[in-house]
């Protein structure tokens, strides 16, 4: 047998295999392609190996494919992204420890989950796409997480089992209302989430560890009537610690950036019953700091107006922004953990600025919370019954000449936000809700005849030097336009400089007749 018979023969058997591999029913095998090393299209969708044990699933819409793929390649965590899931018997039987769903439905009726699964992630999806969850009855699990979710309460929870731990994180939670309906849960977090009343709480004795992590609760006397062991209250507004001298349960207590609830005699009583202080050892100082400023700056005669302003071109004053933190990761956690510290020192990020904001907002009797996306933390504010969006750290970095994204200041003074656009937490849900369905609200005001503000701003009475900063805040209505005007120039001139610069490169690429031929030709082709 010559050559070219042997690669006759051998193209033949190819085609005959691959024909008897489609006819088989073996479509997954057919149509993988591997795109990168790690980057496999199949069907209507692809999959990518993220790490050794990690693999992640998207736009797959044949369940039969995603199991295939997954005896395949034996990940411990899978992650599935616009996928959508009608088999029952999925994942059973499967070795997968970690199971997320992102932007992802569920269409059948019950999910039997992996006998081995310890977390099960919800990402983005929404309940009624995923009938409410309720294919999660019947049935125990390790961990659940529900993160930048809408969800208005967990009455979609009865008929669970036991939950050793709960997590919601970033996520627009109204009430803990129907958290009775579940059978058990031992550890439950929230993070980042919009929630103010946890009275549903009251009387639960299976809960033992509890952490409330940057929400709006105030008040922590239902936990008195629980069992909770482990507390952590980090960057929640708590105005009294006392109802936990109560708690013959409680063995562990966190209470980081909480220095304006601080109470020696309450101290005293958790260092009595738990051994430490749940407080910094500064706490005492950092609140009395903070009060004397605001007793300092604002006064009863003053109106809600003049006591923003007046906050707001104080801390515009006093603090600098530290842009070393675009280099220094660490940087950013030394602030986050010391927020009211380093601002009453003057220095700090936006978490610094929003949060002596707060502070300065309540004892002034503002009511005020705190907001923030995932890379940037501001305050609302409700004035003359209205609430705004602040934020003072853009405000002075705009006039911060060494700061490397200036933007338009009056775009973050008492100003209204797109409401599709506002992040979900965590401002109290409840008003979060409410304040979205109206009509316009959270609208940027661009337009400088509509920033009814800006001469309030300008002209406010505070006695103090005006230095850099809050310089340009002082400046008139007239001022303001010659900004526009220079920075209108500015632009034009970047055109011109611009196009002059095109126009030099194309004269000295000039082509040949025949080159720009060639070029015509390939054009038209494109």
């Amino acid at each position: 047998m010559n050559k070219n018979t042997k690669r006759k023969t051998a193209f033949f058997c190819c085609v005959i295999l691959a024909v008897a591999a489609f006819f088989g029913g073996n479509h997954y095998s057919v149509f993988a392609e591997t795109i990168t090393q790690d980057l496999v299209e199949i069907d209507d969708g692809f999959y990518e190996r993220l790490e050794d044990d990690e693999i992640s699933l998207t736009g797959i819409e044949n369940t039969d494919t995603i199991r295939k793929i997954i005896k395949k390649e034996k990940p411990k965590t899978v992650e599935l992204c616009s996928c959508t899931i009608n088999a029952p018997t999925l994942f059973d039987g499967l070795p997968i420890e970690n199971l997320r769903f992102k932007v992802a439905s569920v269409k059948a009726q019950r999910l039997i989950m992996p006998e081995g699964l310890f977390e099960l992630t919800f990402e983005n999806c929404d309940a009624e796409e995923n009938q409410n969850f309720r294919f999660l009855k019947g049935q125990n699990y390790s961990a659940i997480t529900f993160r930048r979710m809408d969800i208005d309460n967990l009455k979609f929870m009865k008929g669970i089992g036991t939950i050793e731990s709960l997590y919601f994180d970033n996520t627009s939670i109204g009430s803990l209302e129907g958290i009775d309906t579940v059978k058990k849960i031992y550890s439950l977090e929230l993070s980042y989430t919009g929630l103010d009343d946890i009275s549903p709480l009251d009387g639960n004795i299976d809960l033992k560890c509890l952490t409330l992590h940057e929400t709006n609760v105030d008040d922590v006397s239902p936990l008195a009537n629980t069992n909770i062991s482990s507390l952590e209250l980090f960057g929640s507004p708590i105005k009294s610690y006392e109802p936990l001298t109560r708690m013959d349960s409680l063995k562990e207590l966190s209470a980081s950036d909480n220095e304006m609830s601080y109470d020696p005699e309450v101290e005293a009583a958790l260092i009595s019953k738990l051994g430490s202080s749940p407080w910094k050892k500064d706490a005492a100082k950092i609140k009395e700091k903070v009060q004397t400023i605001a007793k300092e700056i604002t006064d009863g005669s003053m109106t809600e107006r003049e006591k923003i302003k007046a906050i707001t071109l104080y801390i515009m004053d006093h603090l600098t922004y530290d842009y070393r933190i675009n280099k220094d990761d660490d940087l950013i956690m030394e602030y986050n953990d010391h927020r009211l510290e380093y601002a009453l020192e003057d220095k700090g990020i936006c978490i610094n600025y929003a949060k002596l904001a707060q502070a300065l907002f309540t004892e002034a009797g503002i009511e005020n919370y705190t907001q923030m996306s995932a890379t940037h933390i501001w305050n609302v504010i409700k004035m003359d019954g209205e609430y705004y969006s602040h934020d003072i750290t853009l405000l002075d970095m705009d006039n911060d000449k060494e700061g490397s994204d200036a933007v338009c200041w009056n775009l973050y003074y008492l100003c209204k936000w797109d409401k599709n656009d506002f992040p979900e937490s965590p401002i109290p849900s409840q008003l979060y809700n409410e304040l979205r369905e109206k009509e316009g609200f959270f609208k940027f005001t661009t337009d400088p005849d509509d920033d009814k503000f800006y001469d309030e701003l300008t002209t406010v009475p505070v006695s103090r030097e005006t230095t850099g900063v809050t310089a340009a805040l002082e400046t008139s209505s007239g001022s303001r336009a010659n900004k526009a005007v220079i920075c209108g120039f500015i632009a034009a001139a970047i055109v011109i400089v611009a196009t002059v610069t095109v126009v030099v490169i194309k004269k000295k690429k000039q082509p040949t007749a025949e080159a720009e031929n060639k070029s015509d030709i390939g054009e038209k082709s494109e």
